[in-house]
């Protein structure tokens, strides 16, 4: 368990029995559950689904596929999807 330095609250938590770590929660059910906002600056590589319930968002172009020939961008006009 990771505690802030000098207080008492928790704010990491490794279970023992499942290998599961939470971040801002004390009961993680996934391999890393994190309870807040993640900053990510360099790339984030999924081989399963990615699930969310809110918003998606990029200020970039949307890829389908690794070499990007399958794309979804807005042209300052609309949206365009390409493959």
């Amino acid at each position: 368990r990771g505690r802030r330095s000098g207080g008492s609250k928790e704010v990491m938590r490794l279970e023992a029995d499942t290998g599961n770590v939470g971040i801002g929660t004390t009961t993680p059910t996934q391999r890393l559950e994190v309870n807040g906002t993640i900053n990510v600056t360099e790339d984030i590589i999924a081989s399963g689904d990615i699930n969310a319930t809110g918003n998606i968002t990029t200020t970039d172009t949307f890829c389908f596929t690794s070499d990007c020939s399958a794309k979804m961008y807005h042209n300052g006009t609309g949206i365009i999807i390409s493959s």
